[in-house]
């Protein structure tokens, strides 16, 4: 009867292996944690990246596998608070305000778009000229030998430079899932004289449809979308 039992103890660690990453599948390897995408910096002052392991570069290639808008407010300015702290209202979608938000300033928790948005601290001139709450993009992009997708947050002064980049692939015929892209950053300054970096985008190529480049993008994309998609906004995710 003991060794019965020894079998089956050993075929229910077994089966308990295989659901908790020890078949050493990326995705199985990920089943006990809360998995949080490794995140690209920008540095303002010298137009340079920082990657997810401190190496800082002025410019990187790979594939921006999704995009989504989020949306980001803080009470206080980063300049009383010194940042780091998570914003006191999001939006992982750009429309609804996210369910863990504990003070949402928008009567009805929806952020709303164009000229009179629902959150009052989603309009014009609730900060200065410009808005209180921050209108981010979201862009996940796959490196050369990366089984993860980086999350790069573009900031409001970048968001353009990404749409026209976006618009310009369409109207070739192509998603922008099928570029391979140069990221690179250029100084720009806003009217009050304030220097920061924009973000440029160039094709280098179009991967081939149908080929086993992109069919293995798709398969990334099946994967990490929920991730992509379902973690809320963090502190380093605006500079």
């Amino acid at each position: 009867m003991a060794k019965v039992k020894e079998k089956e103890v050993a075929v229910r660690n077994s089966e308990t292996a295989l659901t908790t990453g020890e078949d050493f599948s990326v995705t199985g390897s990920m089943d006990q944690i809360d998995p949080r995408l490794p995140q690209i910096g920008i540095i303002h002052q010298g137009q340079l990246f920082e990657m997810p392991d401190g190496e800082k570069l002025p410019e990187f290639t790979g594939v921006i596998l999704d995009l989504n808008r989020a949306n980001a407010y803080w009470k206080e300015s980063f300049s009383d608070s010194g940042g780091g702290t998570p914003p006191d209202c999001s939006s992982i979608d750009g429309i609804h305000a996210d369910l863990n938000t504990e003070e949402c300033p928008s009567p009805t928790g929806k952020c709303g778009h164009g000229t009179q948005p629902e959150c009052p601290m989603n309009r014009f001139g609730s900060a200065g000229r410009g808005k209180a709450c921050k209108n981010l993009k979201r862009m996940h992009v796959i490196l050369a030998g990366h089984k993860m997708p980086l999350r790069l947050t573009l900031p409001p002064t970048s968001i353009k430079a990404l749409d026209i980049y976006v618009s310009l692939l369409a109207s070739k015929g192509y998603p922008y899932q099928r570029a391979e892209t140069k990221f690179g950053l250029k100084q720009s300054q806003n009217k009050e004289g304030i220097k920061y970096s924009e973000i440029t985008l160039h094709e280098l190529r179009i991967i081939e449809d149908p080929s086993d480049e992109l069919n293995t993008l798709k398969q990334m994309y099946r994967d990490w979308k929920p991730v992509m998609r379902g973690q809320p906004v963090q502190a380093d995710e605006y500079y």
